[in-house]
């Protein structure tokens, strides 16, 4: 849905709704004049390394999160009007996962062949819930999980990688 380029409610002719392709999963996000009145974020999170043995860093981290729009009347979204409008109150907030986390492992070496100083060796998980892609909470992704590797080496001055993210899809 657009505004029409002359509607004085949107002089910028900005769209505002969110397109799912629930096809290769991915958000297609579009800007919205709409400003929520309030919202409230609450949630926790944390964060752990640690290094079990000489070389090796493992990571963890998380996060649990309740967002929600404390009063929001949108006369600007997506199919709704000054004379209709939507309202979000109690609504989640759009692209804010409920659940996130992620681990990863690296492995570096350090060598003393041609100038390098070491070698490594990274792989990533990384993990988030479903989320809704709009205020109305109507259209949300599935969860999503990520594998991402990495490897390369170290100079002085310059490192070399390869890397292949989202080793899954």
């Amino acid at each position: 849905y657009n505004f029409a380029p002359d509607d004085p409610a949107n002089p910028y002719n900005v769209p505002t709704f969110s397109q799912y392709n629930a096809t290769n999963n991915s958000i297609y996000q579009y800007l919205s004049n709409s400003n929520a009145a309030s919202s409230t974020a609450k949630g926790i999170e944390f964060e752990a390394t640690i290094v079990p043995v000489r070389y090796l860093t493992l990571s963890l981290s998380g996060a649990i999160n309740d967002t929600k729009y404390d009063k929001f009347t949108c006369t600007s979204c997506a199919g709704y009007s000054a004379a209709s409008p939507f309202v979000a109150n109690g609504k989640r907030l759009p692209n804010a996962p409920e659940f996130s986390s992620a681990v990863s492992g690296q492995y570096e070496h350090p060598i003393t062949m041609g100038g390098a100083t070491s070698i490594f060796a990274r792989v990533d998980y990384l993990y988030h819930s479903g989320l809704f892609i709009n205020a109305s909470n109507t259209a949300k992704t599935q969860q999503s999980n990520t594998v991402n590797l990495r490897a390369g080496i170290n100079f002085e001055h310059v490192s070399f990688e390869g890397f292949v993210n989202n080793v899954l899809n």
